[in-house]
């Protein structure tokens, strides 16, 4: 499952600040002893309350997102997705079109989504019977007011949303497995009109050939080939278009698009930028986000020095760890670390792991801070669509003094001795 395959791989962040200004006034007003009361003071504005009966076209523009483009012409969307995943030179583009009404007036599952003999996918929207294969997309339907409609759900078991993981319990959204136990039995009694997947590589590719077998049109997503946060998080307008909610995502958007730039702001108010290493070795291998990742960019945003930011790759570099030795063992702060309980179990796992300056001075984090029910974590689940919250809680550990009285969302500091 994506949040899982590629939790240690990609990083999030978050907090919610007020409005952006160049001088990081935005952001400074929330820090201090109010700091984190500002944080959930704002939050039932996300949370879809305000926002859920905001339906039809949004202004259609993209400020950040590159993986997609959206077209509208007259009453028809054209959402157009480019190379969804690492080494990937596939283009999916998906035709959104009014449903037809039948007698009653109302439009029902029979409007079901098609691939024309061009390749386009044809989707009559809005979608009111929707399965999704990816937890990426879960925050988007409940901030727009579109749960209603998901029927189906891959992975239940790893969400962390209290409102989904009830839905899951009480029978309203079906657990249809995942990946190659993907229950393609269960997707086809649900009768979705669409189904929402990912594609990770040759790791992964998210059901999508199973479905394909089975004849069922499936809608690639790919907010995690982005070069920005903000570009991820934009992707929330690509799901709402499904749904007829652009207006929502709009609204959504441009709070957390406010929040983080006035974040970033006030991140470059520090001289120092300490240099910071990401990840864990796994599977005899060190997956380190390239320098063309939304991962390179949020380190970026945040003050630090990356090691790999001059590295041009969009995706993951393969990496053993005499590599990631080589140019991290002087690093100031280690993030993403692997599921470790504490720095002695970091040793025990790799002794290699105490090599590093970060471990020898226990500045090493991990963002299970907040795990669910099932093992899962909502760094990865709301955190790709809050990374003004991500960024929060790395300049709180990078920059401290920015700001003071902050508490940490996901991140956790590894206890020691060392």
């Amino acid at each position: 499952m994506k949040n899982l395959t590629l939790a240690w791989i990609y990083l999030s962040a978050g907090l919610i600040a007020m409005g952006c200004r160049r001088d990081g006034k935005g952001a400074q007003a929330l820090v201090g002893k109010s700091a984190q009361a500002q944080v959930a003071a704002s939050a039932p504005a996300i949370a879809g309350e305000d926002l859920a009966g905001e339906s039809g076209h949004g202004n259609g523009s993209l400020s950040y997102a590159r993986v997609f483009s959206m077209e509208h012409r007259r009453d028809t969307t054209v959402l157009q997705v480019h190379k969804p995943w690492q080494g990937s030179k596939a283009e999916f583009t998906y035709l959104l079109v009014p449903a037809k009404a039948d007698s009653s007036g109302t439009t029902g599952p029979k409007s079901h989504a098609s691939v024309s003999a061009s390749g386009i996918m044809v989707v009559p929207v809005p979608v009111t019977r929707a399965v999704s294969l990816t937890t990426t997309n879960l925050r988007h339907l409940e901030w727009v007011g579109a749960l209603d409609a998901l029927v189906g759900l891959g992975g239940g078991r790893y969400v962390c949303s209290p409102e989904i993981r009830a839905r899951l319990k009480s029978g309203r959204i079906r657990d249809v497995g995942e990946d190659v136990r993907l229950d393609l039995e269960s997707v086809m009694a649900l009768k979705p009109q669409a189904v929402f997947t990912y594609v990770v590589g040759n790791s992964s590719d998210g059901g999508l050939a199973k479905l394909a077998e089975a004849g069922i049109p499936a809608i690639v997503e790919g907010s995690y080939m982005e070069e920005t946060p903000l570009g991820r998080a934009e992707w929330i307008k690509f799901t709402a278009a499904f749904f007829g909610k652009e207006a929502g995502a709009d609204s959504v958007f441009a709070v957390v698009d406010s929040s983080y730039r006035a974040l970033a702001a006030l991140a470059r108010k520090s001289a120092h930028r300490p240099t910071v290493m990401v990840g864990a070795p796994f599977g005899g291998a060190w997956w380190m986000p390239g320098g063309h990742t939304y991962v390179a960019r949020l380190l970026a945003d945040a003050g630090a020095d990356y090691p790999w930011a001059s590295d041009t790759t969009r995706g993951s570099l393969n990496l053993d760890m005499e590599a990631v030795l080589g140019r991290s063992a002087e690093a100031e702060v280690w993030l993403n670390a692997g599921d470790w309980r504490d720095l002695a179990d970091a040793k025990e796992k790799d002794p290699r792991n105490a090599l590093f300056r970060a471990w020898k001075t226990g500045r090493v984090y991990t963002n299970d801070a907040v795990r669910c029910e099932g093992g899962g974590r909502d760094f990865f689940e709301t955190g790709a669509t809050r990374p003004d919250w991500i960024l929060a809680d790395l300049i709180s550990i990078l920059h401290p003094e920015l700001l003071p009285g902050y508490r940490l969302r996901w991140y956790r500091r590894l206890p020691g001795p060392v």
